[in-house]
This record gives C-alpha cells, sequence and structure tokens, in this order.
C-alpha cells in the first residue's frame, strides 16, 4: 500500500475510533500502532512502549498536573466573586462598563490557571449571571465570555505551551515570557471592540449605575490581593529567574493550598463562634423560662389561667410555624 493510501485509511481509523468514544490518546496509540505493523519490520510493541515512554519520561511535564490543580482549586473557591468584585467599580466610566470584567477577568485568571476551559468557566460562573441580571446584551455576554476565555492558551502558564515545549525541545520559561506581552495585547483588543461596540449601540447597553466613591473602590481592590501575589509568585518567579516552569508551578499551587487551609480555618472559627452564641442564647432563653416557671402563680393569680394557657399555645404555635 502507497503512502497516501496509508494515510487515507488511517485517517478513516482514527474518526472511526473517535467516533466511537474512544479517548483521544489511546485513538492515536492505536492508529500509530497499526501504521507501526505495515511498515516497521521491528516489533510493534516494542516500538509503541519505547517511544510512549520516551514521550511521558519528562521532567518539564510535571507541571502539568500542578497547573491543572491548581486551577481546579481555584475553580472550588470564591475567586471568581472576589474578581467581579474587585474589578467592578472601577470599569463603570468605560465605555462597555462591567463587559470589561470578562476580558480583565480571563486575562488575570489565565495567569494563574494555564487552561482556557478553567479559565472560562471560573469566570463565567460569576460574571455571566451578574451581567445577564443586569441588564447587559446577552450575545455579547457570552461573546466576551468565549473569546477572552481563550487568553489562557496564550497568558502564561499556558498548558498548551508546555506540551509544545516539551515535544520540540525548547525552553518552556522563554515561551512563558514570549507569551506575556501578545496576551496583554490580544486583551487590549477585545477591550478596544467591547469599547466601539458600546460606542454605537447605545440602545443595547443597561442604563448606568450609581458612580461608587473612590475610597469604597479601592477597598473593594483588596479582593484582588490574593490573586496579584499568586500571579507574582508564578510568573514573577520565572521572570527573575529564581525558579523553572516546574518549580513555579509547585510554588504557586502550595500558595494556593496554603490560602485554602487559611480560609478554612476562618471558616471553623466563624462557625465555632455562631456555636456559641446559639449555646448562649440557649442558657438565655432556659433561664428566662426558668424564671417565668418561678413566678407562674402569681401571674396566675394577676390574669388567670385561661389568659396564660391562651398565651403558650399561641407562642408554641408560632414557633412550630417558624
Amino acid at each position: 500500500m502507497s503512502v497516501v493510501g496509508l494515510s487515507l485509511v488511517l485517517m478513516l481509523l482514527l474518526f472511526l475510533i473517535l467516533g466511537s468514544g474512544v479517548w483521544i490518546a489511546i485513538a492515536l496509540a492505536v492508529c500509530g500502532f497499526a501504521a507501526v505493523l505495515t511498515k516497521v519490520a521491528t516489533p510493534a510493541g516494542q516500538v509503541l512502549a519505547t517511544s510512549m515512554w520516551t514521550a511521558s519520561n519528562s521532567w518539564d511535564l510535571t507541571a502539568l498536573p500542578m497547573f491543572i490543580w491548581m486551577g481546579e482549586i481555584l475553580y472550588r473557591t470564591k475567586l471568581s466573586d472576589d474578581m467581579f468584585e474587585g474589578l467592578a467599580p472601577w470599569l463603570q466610566k468605560l465605555p462597555g462598563r462591567l463587559l470589561h470584567v470578562n476580558v480583565i477577568g480571563c486575562a488575570i485568571f489565565a495567569a494563574v490557571s494555564g487552561s482556557s476551559a478553567a479559565t472560562c468557566a471560573t469566570i463565567g460562573r460569576i460574571a455571566l449571571p451578574e451581567l445577564l441580571k443586569r441588564g447587559y446584551d446577552e450575545r455579547m455576554a457570552v461573546g466576551t465570555l468565549a473569546g477572552s476565555g481563550t487568553l489562557g492558551l496564550l497568558i502564561p502558564p499556558s498548558i498548551i505551551m508546555i506540551v509544545y515545549a516539551t515535544a520540540t525541545d525548547q525552553s518552556i520559561a522563554r515561551l512563558f515570557i514570549a507569551g506575556v506581552i501578545p496576551g496583554i495585547v490580544l486583551a487590549g483588543l477585545f477591550m478596544g471592540f467591547i469599547v466601539v461596540w458600546a460606542l454605537f449601540n447605545h440602545a443595547r447597553m443597561p442604563p448606568p449605575e450609581p458612580v461608587v466613591p473612590f475610597r469604597q473602590r479601592v477597598y473593594a481592590s483588596r479582593r484582588l490581593i490574593p490573586v496579584m501575589l499568586l500571579i507574582l509568585g508564578v510568573i514573577g518567579s520565572i521572570y527573575g529567574g529564581l525558579a523553572s516552569a516546574t518549580e513555579a508551578a509547585v510554588v504557586g499551587e502550595v500558595e494556593v493550598r496554603r490560602r485554602i487551609g487559611c480560609a478554612i480555618a476562618r471558616a471553623v472559627a466563624q462557625i465555632r463562634r455562631q456555636r456559641r452564641r446559639v449555646d448562649d442564647l440557649a442558657g438565655i432563653e432556659e433561664t428566662v423560662g426558668i424564671e417565668r416557671a418561678l413566678h407562674l402563680p402569681e401571674r396566675v393569680v394577676e390574669h388567670g389561667a385561661e389568659h396564660l394557657l391562651g398565651e403558650w399555645t399561641a407562642h408554641h404555635a408560632v414557633a412550630v410555624l417558624a
């Protein structure tokens, strides 16, 4: 069979396997195994095993699970809420207003996750419902989110850059450094399009919201401090030559876990304080009930037994309904 004929057969086999729902990696491995069987005299199993081990036995690839794990942890936190609350007050006077939150939020989250899917899901979880609730155009809100989500492929630490650098034997750190400026430029182009669209489509924009005072805007910006420190720890360590991409991924993951631990500790402390308040209120109620019981004979003489029985019945009926 000629090379062209074999290529067509392998492509059809690949599409058939993918169409049956098999994972992409397994489909590619089956097609490669079939190609080796037809064209290579060496045992196909040995060639396939050696190729797979050589491709996966790379220290640089250990950064992948770290960045994926970091993005997954951040997705489960309140990072998207904090970013929206911190960015929204500063963008109210810009044409397009809160639509820019999608772009800037995706650019910031892309700098700590490296995944476009995680970026789009995390920012869209809070930004999209808020934009629709405030009356922004649905097509524009979804479009800006979908377009800005792709910034995760370009802004470091990009998972695609790690895979490409490993496959082509390039420096991951240099690719990361080279991706920062194009990512910022692309985000700026997205924001420029939103500005132009807002200027020519006033009717599709919601009415302006009350202006937030400068002091409140500065106070709201405190919510951006954790993610900025995380970006500084991951990207800053690579730019400063203090760590490689793999080491920076470990630094970022440890920093995220530390902050999650602090948040859990604060939540546990708050729950304990609330429980103490509930216990105190229960003790007060019990004390008041005892005092009222001690003065029951006097109240019976003063108000009458029928009045007290009706008061007790009404009180407990309200408690049950509540």
